[in-house]
């Protein structure tokens, strides 16, 4: 992780094979401690699970389907807020897997 983010300072810095790094657990966990702690991302997804329910096992579960392309974000939940002014903002919460494979 400390060599990819030493390379973003690099502003001619080509990656390759990234990829493969959505195969590392390591990735998840930290991915995971990153948006745990945040708020709001207790809420539940439209699958109604939270990272209460995250494990190594539901990791390597997201992993394998990553690797067999079955992995497919699901659509988000969709929400809406009460805006200071007494209008409604709408909010799309995705699935806690998907906040895992998007913060990576």
């Amino acid at each position: 992780m400390e060599n990819l983010r030493k390379h973003t300072l690099e502003p001619k810095y080509g990656y390759e094979r990234l990829y493969k790094n959505l195969y590392n657990p390591e990735f998840y966990l930290l991915a995971h401690q990153l948006t745990y702690a945040k708020p709001g991302n207790m809420s539940k997804g439209i699958d109604g699970r939270t990272f209460v329910g995250m494990s190594t096992r539901r990791i390597q579960c997201l992993i394998s389907r990553l690797k067999d392309h079955s992995y497919h974000p699901l659509p988000v939940r969709r929400t809406y807020i009460l805006k200071k002014n007494g209008k409604r903002r709408s909010l799309g919460i995705p699935s806690s897997d998907d906040k895992l494979v998007y913060v990576n």
